[in-house]
C-alpha cells in the first residue's frame, strides 16, 4: 500500500528528512522511549505492514539512507525477502537494508557475511555518505 507523508501530530517531529520527500518521524510517547518511523512518498509497503517503525533511531536513519540510494520497493519481496533493488545495488546497500530489519544485530551479519564489525560500520557510513550526496539532507537527527 502506498503512503503519502502524513501531517505530523503534536507528539511527533521530523528527526531526518531528504528531498523527495523521504524522512524519518520520531513518535514520542509518554512514559516511553521514542519510535522512529520511516515515510516517503509512493513507498510501497509489505501488505501486512503499515510501514516501517523502529525503537533505534540509527536503525530507522539507515533505512532511509538505502532507501534514498537504492530507491527499493518492498511490497512484494515476502516476509523475509531482499528487494531486488537493494541486491542489484551492491553488497554494501544489502548489508545496510539487512543491518536495519529488526532482530537483526551486527554479529549476525558479522557472522552470516564473514565482515569484520569494523567492514561493517564502513558499509553504514559510505552508503550515508551517499544518500547525502545523492539527496540534499534538509535536517538530521541529534543521535
Amino acid at each position: 500500500m502506498a503512503l503519502a507523508l502524513s501531517e505530523l501530530s503534536d507528539n511527533e517531529e521530523i528527526d531526518t528528512e531528504y528531498d523527495d520527500p523521504i524522512r524519518v518521524v520520531k513518535v514520542n510517547r509518554e512514559g516511553e522511549p521514542p519510535l522512529y518511523r520511516f515515510e516517503a512518498r509512493n513507498h510501497e509497503y509489505r501488505a501486512s505492514d503499515l510501514g516501517p517503525v523502529w525503537e533505534n533511531p540509527h536503525d530507522a536513519r539507515l533505512y532511509a539512507a538505502v532507501y534514498v540510494v537504492t530507491r527499493f520497493r518492498e511490497e512484494k519481496t515476502g516476509k523475509r525477502g531482499i528487494p531486488p533493488a537493494v541486491e542489484q545495488a551492491g553488497r554494501e546497500e544489502l548489508i545496510c537494508y539487512t543491518l536495519c530489519r529488526k532482530g537483526t544485530s551486527v554479529d549476525y551479519i558479522v557472522n552470516k557475511y564473514d565482515l569484520s564489525k569494523q567492514r561493517i560500520y564502513e558499509y553504514k557510513s559510505r552508503v550515508m555518505s551517499r544518500a547525502e550526496e545523492q539527496s540534499d539532507m534538509i535536517t538530521g537527527g541529534d543521535e
